[in-house]
């Protein structure tokens, strides 16, 4: 109970810490604008703060990941250690091979998929994650084999709400939804910010000229997986392997999307408990 105490206090205190500097950076910036041509050095200053960036190195190639903030920076350091399952997946797709990122944020595995010789379509709907995730498709020089869509996925195609969480409000913020206000365990998101935004199910998507139908799928889209799956039911026929992210505390939605791919002919080959407590598991189609 001390300890429990003790930890407590030293998160209270290292809050206060970051918040006051924060503070004391804000008023030096606006103390600068003061002065002449201080708009224009404090503009350099923030373009600076956004193109710096962060490299991560395996055997085989450097990945490079803009860092504007903390949560960015935390993506980018921890690419081969958050989820060392997709990282595995990733390894075991083939060169050459079509993968579609749905929920793909600022392009951490996008990245790394391309580098090894995918042809990604990196989806993502947050008007906040697109355009880092632009940058650093071109940081990597993967122009011509990953592609932006900024768009959302659900299970069917609309002109709809973007329901965006106000805590995640920031670069690399993730928690938000499309269509539905529908958030981790089910519960709907708290005083989310409503924009208007294009939803395509997978299956239209794919009839788009150039839009490869996917190999290989990842879905990662808090707990709207099932909507997705549901919107893709063409395109499943010719998927491979599936890594999809199941939200245990949301029953409707685990065993929905677990009796649609079974349908699907798919198998379950491993579920992995991942760092957030949500499940990622890996779905194989059957011969």
């Amino acid at each position: 109970m001390r300890n429990t105490l003790i930890w407590k206090a030293l998160r209270s205190l290292r809050a206060f810490w970051e918040i006051s500097l924060a503070k004391i950076v804000f008023l030096v910036f606006r103390i600068v604008q003061i002065f002449p041509r201080g708009r224009q050095a404090t503009s350099l200053a923030l373009t600076r703060i956004f193109s710096t960036s962060k490299s991560i190195d395996d055997s085989e190639h450097k990945y490079e990941f803009l860092t504007p903030n903390w949560l960015t920076f935390f993506r980018a350091k921890s690419l081969f250690i958050k989820e060392p399952e997709t990282i595995e997946w990733l390894k075991q797709i083939p060169e050459g091979s079509v993968l579609w990122d749905v929920g793909a944020n600022v392009g951490t595995y996008s990245i790394y998929a391309g580098k090894r010789g995918c042809k990604v379509f990196a989806i993502e709907p947050s008007f906040l994650n697109i355009e880092l995730l632009q940058r650093n498709i071109i940081l990597n020089k993967l122009n011509t084999s990953v592609s932006l869509l900024p768009v959302g996925v659900g299970e069917r195609t609309s002109l709809t709400n973007y329901f965006m969480s106000s805590p995640n409000l920031i670069w690399g913020g993730a928690h938000n939804s499309v269509d539905k206000n529908l958030g981790a365990g089910g519960m709907p998101l708290e005083n989310p910010i409503e924009i208007m935004g294009f939803v395509f199910s997978m299956d239209d998507l794919a009839r788009f000229n150039n839009v490869e139908p996917p190999q290989y799928l990842k879905i990662d889209v808090d707990g709207l997986e099932l909507e997705v799956l549901k919107g893709g039911i063409s395109i499943l026929k010719g998927v491979r392997s599936i890594l999809i992210e199941v939200d245990q505390d949301s029953p409707d939605q685990s065993h929905g999307l677990m009796e649609l791919l079974k349908k699907a002919n798919f198998a379950l080959s491993s579920p992995v408990l991942d760092s957030s407590g949500a499940i990622n598991q890996i779905w194989v189609r059957q011969n």
